[in-house]
């Protein structure tokens, strides 16, 4: 299993990087110690730190804790340094990001591939929200999840599992909702949302690709479905975002555009575009970016 670190606050990177990456690194590879003052430095001195002590760590084989696999299990559980509801929301996201890659593959006519991915927010998240949603008097929707399953599986088209599908994706949208609206509409939040899903992502693309070959299918899909979702998050801050910093801005902007080379199309290449320690690293960079459009006491 490969490593990943944790690097100051941020920084998500597997231990084993691209070449490219790992030229960049600086000659000193000796062990370094991750301080606890990092939180107090300015935007500048973060990015630099972040990037630069997450690659020497990768070049010098890094220190950390095990890292999960992605997929099953691993969506429900996020990481620690998120608030409950940034984990809540994120959860809703990534069940979202399930069912908009299995709408997708539905609408090509590939109903096979289709079924896992409208099975995994039952399988995977839902346990984990079922007693948020009943604490916050929220409609309970794994019926309605589990039909639209079934309708899939039947091979039903149509009318009805458009509305069904569309009927969900409202459900999901009202949870969300139930979330203080100046909490889920801060530029901040919603960084930190879309972060989440980028990691599950990089752990779902990861357990999609070994030995330069594409293993999962289905890891590969749900990961395409996590940076849909995370970058349309993005864009609904966007005017925030670009009055905060333009160029910050238009960084991340070049970095999601970057990320999602990965994925040429919902139905995967016969050879991976990317290699996982590729995807890790880019994803480390829209942190960085993201970190530069943050407000700075937070």
């Amino acid at each position: 299993m490969k490593r990943k670190i944790w690097v100051g606050v941020g920084a998500y990177m597997l231990t084993s990087v691209s070449p490219a990456v790992t030229a960049a690194a600086q000659d000193d590879s000796s062990a370094m110690k991750i301080p606890g003052a990092f939180q107090y430095m300015d935007k500048t001195e973060q990015s630099t730190h972040v990037l630069g002590q997450a690659l020497q760590l990768a070049a010098a084989g890094g220190e950390g804790g095990e890292g999960g696999e992605g997929g099953e299990g691993g969506e429900a559980g996020l990481a620690s340094t998120a608030s409950p509801e940034q984990t809540f929301v994120t959860q809703l996201l990534l069940m979202q990001g399930h069912l908009r890659v299995g709408k997708a593959l539905v609408d090509q006519g590939n109903w096979d591939d289709a079924l896992a991915h409208f099975k995994h927010p039952v399988e995977e998240i839902y346990s984990a929200i079922e007693d948020e949603l009943t604490a916050r008097e929220i409609t309970q929707f794994e019926g309605q999840l589990n039909t639209l399953a079934d309708q899939v599986q039947n091979k039903a088209g149509g009318k009805a599992i458009e509305q069904n599908y569309a009927d969900v994706m409202v459900q999901i949208g009202n949870a969300v909702n139930s979330v203080d609206t100046n909490t889920r509409t801060s530029p901040d939040f919603v960084l930190d949302v879309a972060l989440q899903l980028l990691r599950q992502a990089s752990e779902e693309y990861e357990a999609a690709v070994a030995d330069d070959k594409l293993v999962n299918v289905a890891e590969y899909q749900d990961s395409l479905g996590f940076v849909w979702v995370a970058e349309d998050l993005v864009q609904g801050v966007s005017d925030q975002l670009q009055a905060a910093d333009g160029d910050a801005y238009e960084q991340l902007q070049n970095r999601f555009a970057e990320l999602k080379t990965a994925w040429p199309s919902v139905a995967p290449p016969l050879r991976p575009a990317a290699t996982p320690s590729q995807v890790y690293g880019t994803v480390a960079r829209i942190e960085i970016a993201m970190n530069d459009l943050k407000q700075p006491d937070n």
